[in-house]
């Protein structure tokens, strides 16, 4: 006994029954997991990226403020080459006229360049760990009590260092190289006086001998609040936010062409389902009211005919699965095509004998307007399908009595294949769609109820394959024209 087949079978067949939906329910959970792993990623790798911009904006502002130091210092040194150092060497010296010049120009060094704290000049001793001021630009009265580094407290960090004052400088390991040339301290040291960035240049008289090195400290404190600044509560807040927006941003798109696709897998399911309990269960129903037919029925004449009806309904699902098979070989691109030389007068024979009978039951005219000795590269058995799949739509959406026209000509490059019909047209709506795979055209049902929707779908991609393009147009109650064009050398996709 032969049951029909519904579309309740088909959905268990499938193991997509729409009720409970359970497995692709599953897939959208684990799909979802997916895109919130990928978000979470992406925000880290921004996050990540901003750290990164801090480190780089930190490493490139430390070395703008060295080598800004590095410059003052070189260019103080300059300045300094006519005074005589030479000529102060203890706290008596503070009375001579060198000392004054030298505190005023250190004076000038340190106001000419905002953010130096103190400015000075040193000359090594025997002691290479151990250097004596020469000048200090806040020591020009040595016994004044100041608050020299504005602390607002006076103490042994605001003592003036006169000449001969001693100064440690083991912290500062690469100050022998200041009597050569400019220098800057690798990193930050601290003595008496606070935590320091420091330049250092040899200062020389008119001759070219060194007399001592001058010194410019910037403090590290105001270094780190420049680098602070980089990163300030707002900058974080901003960038945090910019980086929380975009990953938003992309786990929505993301998102949403994910619930586009699997919006697209539920109507392709859907279509597939009411192609096969419709399209086949239709002939399957047919075949077991012949069989039933043949058991019961003595007559040769109803059995010859129950026979018949088993054919058809056997040919209908073979029609059904061959183009399902089709369709699933063009969409993975895996069509063997044999394309060779042949010419279109050939084809066009073909397809006149093989459409004659369906043509002559409604009485409808085929027109072929095709120039003589015209031949290009393709798969014969491909372009015979292709006409045939045209002009049997236009065949089913036309009235008996009209004529299906189909124009075949070439330039230099191209090919181009016109069918024109005379019949009930396409809703401008539905035109952008033609070709997707299972769509009908909304009045498609009313006059052609067996169609699938892959036909158009598989010639549209055959032609793509080709390197070609199909183009329709339609209005209603008038026609429809289906232009077709492919180069002259079109080979479809080898696999």
């Amino acid at each position: 006994m032969v049951f029909p087949l519904t579309y309740e079978r088909f959905s268990g067949i499938l193991g997509r029954n729409q009720k409970t939906m359970s497995p692709i329910t599953f897939s959208h959970i684990k799909k979802n997991w997916s895109i919130l792993l990928l978000g979470s990623a992406m925000l880290c790798f921004t996050v990540l990226l901003g750290v990164l911009f801090y480190l780089n904006a930190k490493t490139s502002l430390e070395k703008q403020v060295s080598e800004r130091i590095r410059s003052i210092a070189a260019t103080a040194a300059l300045t300094l080459s006519g005074a005589p150092l030479n000529d102060i060497h203890t706290l008596r010296d503070t009375t001579k006229p060198a000392y004054s010049q030298a505190i005023d120009a250190l004076q000038k060094i340190r106001t000419a360049n905002p953010g130096v704290v103190y400015a000075y000049i040193l000359r090594p001793t025997r002691d290479p760990t151990i250097y004596e001021f020469i000048a200090d630009a806040d020591s020009l009265d040595p016994y004044a009590v100041v608050d020299s580094n504005h602390d607002n407290v006076i103490d042994d960090a605001d003592a003036t260092s006169p000449p001969g004052t001693s100064y440690d400088v083991s912290k500062i390991p690469n100050i022998s190289r200041a009597m050569l040339e400019p220098i800057i301290t690798d990193h930050p040291y601290s003595d008496q006086w606070g935590t320091f960035m420091s330049g250092f240049a040899p200062v020389k008289n008119a001759s070219g001998s060194v007399m001592g090195i001058i010194g410019i400290d910037m403090k590290f404190d105001d270094y780190a609040t420049l680098s602070h600044s980089i990163v300030s509560p707002a900058t974080v807040l901003l960038f945090l936010l910019a980086a929380g927006l975009l990953t938003s941003y992309v786990i929505l798109f993301i998102w949403k062409r994910r619930a586009e696709a699997w919006e697209h897998i539920d109507r392709e399911r859907s279509a597939l389902l009411s192609i096969t309990s419709h399209q086949l269960g239709t002939p399957v129903t047919i075949i077991r009211w012949s069989l039933e037919t043949l058991e019961k029925s003595p007559s040769k004449k109803e059995q010859q005919y129950a026979l018949n009806n088993a054919r058809e309904g056997l040919e209908r699902i073979n029609d059904v699965l061959k183009a399902l098979h089709d369709a699933d070989l063009i969409n993975k691109g895996a069509l063997v095509a044999s394309p060779t030389t042949v010419g279109i007068q050939s084809i066009v024979e073909s397809v006149k004998k093989s459409t004659a009978m369906r043509l002559a039951k409604t009485n409808q005219v085929l027109i072929f307007d095709v120039p003589t000795n015209f031949s290009m590269e393709i798969d014969p058995k491909l372009a015979i399908q292709l006409l045939e799949e045209m002009i049997s739509n236009a065949s089913h959406f036309s009235g008996p009595y009209t004529n299906i026209r189909v124009r075949i000509g070439a330039d230099k490059q191209w090919a181009t294949c016109e069918i024109k019909d005379e019949g009930s047209g396409i809703p401008s709506q539905d035109l952008p769609r033609i070709g997707e795979k299972y769509f009908r055209a909304s009045n498609a049902a009313t006059l052609h109820p067996d169609g699938n929707g892959l036909g158009m779908y598989m010639a549209k991609r055959l032609i793509e394959q080709a390197g070609g393009s199909l183009h329709i147009d339609s209005v209603l109650g008038v026609g429809t024209t289906v232009t077709i064009r492919v180069p002259l050398k079109a080979v479809a996709t080898r696999k």
